[in-house]
């Protein structure tokens, strides 16, 4: 009987996934990926005219990348220990300037009784106000402490760029965050005025109409439109007046043979053809192991990413500084006892 019902459940799964394969983008949703912010539902419909062909430009110039990365070490349960970095990289010509300084990992102990001290502290530093609002998940706090860490690196950025260059972040242009659209409007500003081409690719999309990702849609009806042979971009429709969005959004194919499209925001005050911009990314795009995707952003990626031999490194050495340091080792361990590291090991 249990398997009767899990099999219907799973055809429940596979009914929906079918359904959602044949919905009409006909009303786009910018899903939220904060609970601090709604979501934004835009009405126009994609239509073959959003669609635009582009050729790989000829430029020389160069690419700043920007990316970061957070993972926690220890869960106390009233406290987490997590560490964060984030870092750029600058190419000219397709080949690598500068790395610029060697990302820095930052290890902190944060907890319910710190929480706000921490985020208040980082945030004023680099919006400068103080924040009305505070997220109560610790894992969300850390992960907050590496966003302000991409955006304090990128404000680095502007004094080693000249007009025509680009800068690549991870993720959208979008102010998710309470009160980040003042960090977002100072940040569009300076590269409009030194004539910096600003660029936000995101990895992870949360573009969607009713249930479906609107990426597969709109591959799908590019690769209708253009064949696997062309590079192309989709405009997706703006109504304007979202204080969240600095930047116009489009659905991206960077390679001819890739088989992903990537959502690509361009500084919304920037008035440049998004097809001069796409061309000059799209000469990042050609690397076999990341086809479509821009190198710069994957090579800053793998070294800010924090893994798991990273983690058991920093967890090893903190456990041998508490022991140096007076912590008794049945102490420290009791901690971090989590019962349900028993059950997963006797499954």
């Amino acid at each position: 009987m249990i398997d009767q019902n899990l099999n219907e459940q799973l055809k429940g799964t596979v009914s929906f996934i079918k359904e959602l394969l044949t919905e009409d983008a006909e009303s786009i949703i910018d899903e939220s990926d904060s609970d601090e912010m709604t979501s934004i539902t835009i009405k126009n419909a994609i239509t073959k005219e959003s669609f635009q062909k582009f050729e790989p430009a000829g430029d020389t110039f160069k690419l700043a990348a920007v990316d970061g990365g957070s993972q926690r070490v220890m869960n106390g349960g009233s406290f987490i220990v997590g560490a964060y970095r984030a870092g750029s990289l600058i190419f000219h010509g397709n080949d690598l300037l500068t790395n610029g300084p060697q990302p820095t990992l930052k290890v902190r102990s944060i907890s319910f009784g710190n929480r706000k001290e921490i985020y208040s502290e980082i945030f004023e530093s680099l919006i400068g106000e103080p924040p009305k609002q505070f997220p109560r998940e610790l894992a969300l706090v850390l992960q907050r402490l590496r966003t302000f860490e991409e955006w304090s690196v990128t404000q680095d950025l502007f004094d080693n760029l000249d007009p025509g260059d680009i800068i690549l972040m991870d993720g959208s242009l979008k102010a998710s965050i309470h009160k980040l659209d003042i960090l977002f409007q100072r940040i569009m500003n300076r590269a409009l005025e030194k004539g910096i081409h600003f660029v936000g690719i995101s990895k992870r999309c949360t573009l969607r109409f009713k249930h479906a990702p609107l990426l597969h849609f709109v591959k799908k009806k590019g690769d209708e439109l253009f064949g696997t042979d062309q590079t192309w971009f989709c405009e997706i429709p703006d109504e304007g007046g979202h204080s969240q969005l600095f930047g116009k959004r489009y659905i991206v194919k960077y390679h001819p043979k890739s088989v992903f499209v990537f959502r690509t925001d361009i500084n919304r005050l920037d008035d440049v053809s998004p097809g001069e911009v796409f061309g000059k990314i799209a000469q990042y795009c050609s690397d076999a192991t990341y086809l479509g995707y821009p190198y710069p952003l994957a090579h800053i990626h793998n070294q800010v990413v924090v893994n798991r031999a990273l983690i058991d490194d920093v967890s090893y050495r903190l456990e041998a500084l508490a022991l140096e340091h007076g912590v008794p080792h049945n102490s420290w361990d009791g901690l971090f006892l989590n019962f349900h590291d028993i059950l997963d090991k006797n499954r």
